[in-house]
């Protein structure tokens, strides 16, 4: 018995070792390779649901962690955004970043009127490194595209709609009119905000000045209690339903980098690159299909999934999809809190949608997927969050509405 523990142990230690073997390797080869591929590193790296934390761990350096920029560098894309010193432009700027990415770092900046701003700026090079790195990747998803295995399914179109997303955060003009928007949209709540974009400069595509939070700590701090923990999130969740069902502004990056705690309890959302305007249509789809699968409706729920479908097969079997959505809702209708696991939702949904050839809009499969990427960020600590509970609200708002339609 004592040989087969030692056995067992020895074994458990060779595996965590070559599981930290691997997320070096991968962690390193990412950065190699360039910012596309570390950002989907940094999307991997916090899902311990998925992978073992052993691989994890080497991986998530790169959510903040990215080797900082030349300083020279960095001033160069200042003064040529500005058309001034960096001198002339700060009286204190502080060299080394608070973060930094594979697309830009951070920096704490003092204003000659004395503001304290936070600076992003834009790694020298970056935007052509991407469009490099897209190019590669652009020939290989043609490859797999022809080949047997892919057939049917639309990877062209998927990547080029996840290429547009990525290099649309090396412009620092649309995410400073994405902070604005967010910064409209959360104006009343008190739970939840992102940094106030700074004022009194043009628009610059290289450069972001916005408001410097000092009092804040990644949501993932193990030091948080879980009783704040669980207040925290709970208010962000609410919010992002809100993104989703009503305001159709969805913040599609919530890593632990990007989501932090400050000290009287606020969650603060970081970088506003990564963002999914949902249309009206994929608002009313998505909020259909969470309503059908609230009330157990099936019927309803394969019409929604048929709605979002970019592309809807001549020949779809009707019934087939009607005794898998059947079976789908029933797995997940009314279950107790805790066991409705999103990112196993989402899994399903997606191969349900990939096996009948129904390939959802672009804004149909970002909502599900900032709601799986919430999960990954609070489910280790907080199991029990009920994701059907606090979606009632829009979903009996929905209900009413409808009811008051049909008696008019």
């Amino acid at each position: 018995m004592v040989a087969v523990q030692l056995a067992l142990a020895r074994r458990s230690r060779e595996q965590h070792r070559w599981q930290t073997f691997v997320g070096t390797a991968l962690a390193k080869a990412a950065e190699g390779l360039g910012p596309v591929f570390v950002k989907f590193a940094q999307i991997a790296s916090y899902r311990c649901d998925v992978f073992p934390q052993a691989i994890l761990t080497p991986l998530s350096r790169l959510q903040e962690g990215v080797a900082s920029p030349r300083i020279q560098d960095v001033r160069k894309v200042i003064e040529e955004a500005f058309g001034r010193r960096v001198s002339e432009i700060f009286l204190r700027f502080d060299e080394r970043p608070i973060a930094c990415g594979s697309i830009a770092s951070v920096h704490v900046a003092q204003l000659l009127n004395g503001e304290v701003v936070a600076v992003k700026v834009i790694r020298p090079g970056v935007q052509d490194a991407i469009q490099r790195d897209i190019m590669c990747l652009r020939l290989m998803v043609k490859w797999i595209a022809r080949t047997k295995y892919a057939e049917g399914l639309p990877l062209e179109a998927a990547f080029e709609q996840i290429s547009q997303l990525i290099t649309a955060q090396t412009d620092m003009v649309e995410e400073l009119a994405n902070l604005r928007d967010f910064s409209r949209m959360l104006a009343q709540c008190r739970n939840v905000k992102v940094p106030a974009p700074g004022s009194g400069f043009s628009p610059m595509r290289n450069v972001l000045l916005m408001e410097y939070i000092d009092d804040s700590q990644t949501i993932a701090e193990p030091s948080i209690s879980e009783e704040v923990l669980k207040t925290a999130s709970v208010h962000l969740l609410r919010q992002l339903y809100r993104m989703i069902f009503s305001e159709g502004l969805v913040h599609c990056d919530l890593h632990p980098g990007n989501v932090h705690l400050r000290a009287n309890g606020t969650i603060c959302l970081f970088d506003a690159g990564l963002v999914s305007r949902l249309s009206r249509e994929d608002r009313e789809c998505f909020k259909d299909f969470f309503v059908a699968l609230a009330t157990g409706d099936a019927n309803a729920a394969a019409a929604a999934i048929v709605r979002s479908a970019s592309t809807v097969p001549t020949d779809l079997d009707q019934r087939q999809l009607l005794s898998e959505v059947r079976n789908l809702v029933n797995r997940n209708t009314g279950l107790p809190v805790g066991q409705f696991l999103v990112v196993r939702f989402v899994h399903e949904v997606l191969e349900l949608q990939r096996r009948n050839r129904l390939y959802g809009s672009p804004g149909f499969i970002s909502a599900i997927w900032a709601l799986a990427m919430f999960e990954g960020l609070i489910r280790h600590r907080l199991p029990d969050l009920d994701f059907q509970e606090e979606a009632r609200p829009y979903i009996l708002g929905t209900l009413i509405q409808r009811l008051g339609s049909s008696y008019r």
